[in-house]
């Protein structure tokens, strides 16, 4: 189970260094793949992410001009209905 979850985090890593370009400082990726929380300021400092933000930050920065959507929590349930009949009908097609 242990080489398993090296191989993970292992992997994560190389992931993060690829993707993003980030270094993280190998004590503090050993805490977090021992499972140890960080807070956003700590993952900053120990090249885990290279920002703190949100994810409407990042939309808007990433994808200019966006719009989000909020739907009310009692019209969720609609929504989704109407996405499940959707998907369900475009698979009975093909």
């Amino acid at each position: 189970m242990d080489r398993l979850l090296l191989e993970d985090s292992q992997r994560l890593q190389q992931s993060l260094l690829r993707l993003k370009n980030l270094k993280p400082d190998p004590q503090v990726w050993r805490e977090v793949s021992e499972g140890r929380v960080l807070t956003g300021e700590e993952a900053v400092q120990g090249g885990l992410v290279d920002e703190i933000g949100s994810y409407v930050k990042i939309l808007e920065r990433d994808f200019p001009g966006c719009e989000l959507v909020f739907i009310k929590r009692n019209k969720m349930r609609d929504y989704l209905l109407h996405f499940y009949k959707m998907s369900s009908s475009m698979g009975r097609r093909g």
